[in-house]
């Protein structure tokens, strides 16, 4: 090898060296704070025998917080209700977007600023309703506020990804079966599970891995 060849071939070896060093002491750093939570909400069905009562709203807001844990549990993030989080989601009663002719109810709606934060909020109605809507006749009432819990969850978790990546073509994906598909009117945003699909590469290069998910690495 010449000269010139073994300069290149050390410079590639020290930035490739600098980058897997950069990414393993990332898990040290402090987590950037993700901040959840609930405005005071109600929903009523004939579907659901009547109003949600305290039991199943408390239930809903578990089941909530685990999608948004399960899509970011491995990423270098911290879930709490903290207001000051550097990216934050409300779920609110309704969630209309006035861009239109129309005020219409949409799933969520968010802003961000790369490096900055962000701050969204999403539609408990809209989520409500879309549970029920999909609810196969066999479903039970249990299972169909465990739904509406998941649709809320992964609501957040596309809206959080769209302040984490305000630049990213998020619903460019075509695939239903992820967080990125552009439409939350659709059975999978409520029943089965969910993945990533273009965006977590770019949530991973942005917020890094947790020292647990570096550390299941090794």
């Amino acid at each position: 090898m010449t000269r010139q060849g073994w300069t290149i071939a050390v410079t590639l070896a020290l930035a490739v060296g600098a980058a897997v060093s950069h990414l393993a002491t990332r898990g040290d750093e402090a987590p950037v704070t993700i901040g959840v939570r609930f405005a005071d909400v109600g929903f009523r069905s004939p579907r659901l025998g009547g109003a949600l009562d305290a039991v199943d709203i408390a239930a809903i807001q578990a089941t909530a917080r685990e999608e948004i844990v399960r899509a970011f549990g491995d990423l270098r993030v911290r879930i709490t209700d903290d207001p000051r989080s550097r990216y934050q989601i409300r779920i609110v009663p309704q969630v209309l977007d006035r861009r239109l002719a129309r005020e219409t109810n949409v799933a969520g709606q968010s802003r961000g600023m790369a490096g900055f934060g962000g701050y969204g909020e999403v539609s408990f109605i809209f989520a409500a309703a879309s549970a029920v809507a999909y609810a196969e006749d066999w479903r039970t009432r249990a299972e169909i506020v465990a739904a509406i819990g998941r649709g809320l969850g992964r609501s957040a978790v596309h809206e959080l990804a769209h302040q984490m990546l305000p630049r990213a073509p998020l619903h460019a994906s075509r695939d239903r079966l992820s967080y990125e598909f552009y439409s939350a009117a659709r059975p999978e945003q409520y029943y089965g599970a969910l993945r990533w699909d273009t965006a977590w590469p770019l949530l991973e290069q942005r917020l890094g891995r947790s020292s647990l998910a570096l550390a299941a690495r090794k």
